[in-house]
């Protein structure tokens, strides 16, 4: 049975992230994603850094990059209009359509959309 448990996300530096991201562990890289969109005072690179793991072959990365897209918008209070699109289009696998939904619903409440060259949307 895989149990889910608690572990605490530490801040990571912007060397030891990148490791991780590279590491082609998805658990590390699941880590990484969500330490970056919850630490990172740079949330338009975090966000830019998740979406490009959309892709991913992993479903447990695919999710860690949703929520810290989500948690980067919170804490950064704006969501690249590009990483919103790429959301909602990878909402369309009903795989994420979940994860998607609550990260939007997080978007809607706590942030704006901003376009990638700064303006409010």
């Amino acid at each position: 049975m895989n149990q889910k448990r608690y572990v605490d996300i530490t801040p990571l530096s912007d060397a030891d992230a990148l490791a991780e991201l590279e590491s082609g562990d998805s658990e590390r890289i699941s880590t990484a994603l969500l330490s970056i969109g919850l630490h990172s005072a740079d949330w338009a690179a975090a966000q830019q850094v998740a979406v490009r793991f959309f892709k991913s072959e992993s479903e447990t990365i695919v999710a860690a990059a949703v929520l810290s897209i989500a948690h980067s918008a919170r804490a950064g209070k704006y969501v690249l209009k590009s990483a919103f699109d790429s959301l909602r289009e990878l909402g369309a696998n009903e795989l994420f359509a979940g994860r998607v939904q609550d990260a939007m619903d997080d978007i809607t409440m706590f942030a704006s959309v901003i376009s990638d060259s700064g303006n409010v949307e």
